[in-house]
């Protein structure tokens, strides 16, 4: 059966900077955030894209948009990432879709050969479930700091009986040496996903908001179910920054000004 993968784009959080508007709306070198997304996914040659969205900020995001979306979902309630996907799940079966690529919108740093990298891997390999990309973590890099509380492969070998696969870490504080943080990008194979959701442990962030179900658990589920985790090296901790905060989009500022544009 010849594979088909499609981008799905999380636009669904409630994040925002400003009261009453949400984050990714918030311009960034004359566009907005979630433009920027969009902008690298074209890049990486994705032709065909499904967004997901909550229903408060879905006019405020769709507005911005510069690019064409073949299809748009709302997620009715708040209930995490991992759910987010589930509610596009019929609108990607009507697409053909068996596979996707799984991106938060609110990256705007993401790079489209790591994005292809991803993908490549995804698809060479026969009946893969499970593809994602981190960054070795290095605390010496100016922007190890970023990295607290973002989700991190743990590399350490705690028990020699057991062998070292990598056990993903969610929010909790800072990665170490032997850790490789996620990048919140995942290449999933569909038919696994629905399988796996049934593992994904809830997670409450003490929002009062109730629980959730979130991305990185799915390295755990693979393991669980004794199916090959890929994992890409992300070769620069850029990429892996989401924005959160109004220091967040300072900084994004700060290095595209560096570089002089987008990587």
């Amino acid at each position: 059966m010849e594979r088909k993968i499609v981008a799905v784009v999380l636009a669904a959080g409630y994040g925002r900077i400003r009261e009453g508007v949400s984050k990714l709306v918030e311009r960034l070198n004359g566009t907005s955030i979630i433009n920027h997304t969009l902008a690298v996914l074209e890049k990486a040659g994705f032709k065909e894209k499904l967004m997901v969205l909550n229903a408060e900020f879905a006019e405020q995001v769709v507005n911005s948009l510069d690019f064409s979306i073949d299809r748009l979902c709302i997620q009715a309630k708040r209930q995490g990432p991992a759910q987010a996907v589930v509610s596009a799940l019929p609108t990607l079966r009507r697409m053909g879709a068996t596979d996707v690529l799984v991106v938060f919108g609110d990256m705007p740093m993401l790079c489209a050969d790591s994005l292809k990298a991803v993908v490549d891997a995804h698809l060479k390999v026969e009946n893969s479930v499970l593809t994602v990309s981190s960054w070795p973590f290095d605390s010496s890099h100016p922007l190890a700091e970023k990295m607290f509380n973002y989700a991190y492969l743990d590399m350490r070998r705690e028990d020699e009986s057991y062998p070292p696969t990598p056990i993903a870490m969610i929010y909790n504080g800072m990665p170490h040496e032997e850790s490789a943080v996620l990048s919140s990008v995942y290449a999933i194979n569909l038919e696994w996903f629905e399988q796996a959701l049934a593992d994904i442990p809830a997670y409450d962030k003490g929002d009062g908001y109730g629980s959730e179900l979130h991305l990185p658990y799915l390295v755990n589920v693979a393991l669980l179910h004794h199916r090959q985790l890929i994992n890409i090296t992300e070769p620069r901790p850029e990429p892996l920054i989401g924005v959160n905060t109004q220091e967040d989009l300072q900084l994004i500022r700060s290095i595209l000004e560096t570089e002089g544009g987008r990587s």
